[in-house]
């Protein structure tokens, strides 16, 4: 037989938190994140061109190909969903997404 009981309800339990998305905190990318991400955006593309002759996915290189397009469009570094700026941090270690962390794919 369980015995244990609830905890009292807390005095703030009627309001409700909306946790805003990690990009809404990212900042713009500045002209030299820019310009090394778009270093390294080429670097990916190489490697997946050369990956693709070796019958890698064409899949990564059409996604790099995009990033490349929303690059040269200005809007590389927005998330395509709820348009605020991805942090610089997630484009390092993924140059190619199009959506911070807090959107689903």
């Amino acid at each position: 037989m369980n015995t244990r009981t609830q905890p009292p309800p807390s005095p703030l339990s009627h309001v409700h938190h909306h946790h805003a998305p990690a990009s809404s905190f990212a900042a713009p990318l500045s002209e030299v994140q820019l310009r090394d991400l778009k270093a390294e955006l080429r670097r990916e593309y190489a490697l997946a061109e050369r990956e693709l002759s070796y019958g890698g996915s064409s899949l990564e290189l059409h996604e790099l190909r995009e990033a490349i397009q929303r690059l040269k469009a200005g809007a590389y570094g927005v998330c395509t969903a709820c348009h605020q700026p991805i942090p610089f941090a997630r484009l390092q270690v993924m140059p190619a997404t199009q959506r911070c962390v807090g959107c689903p794919r």
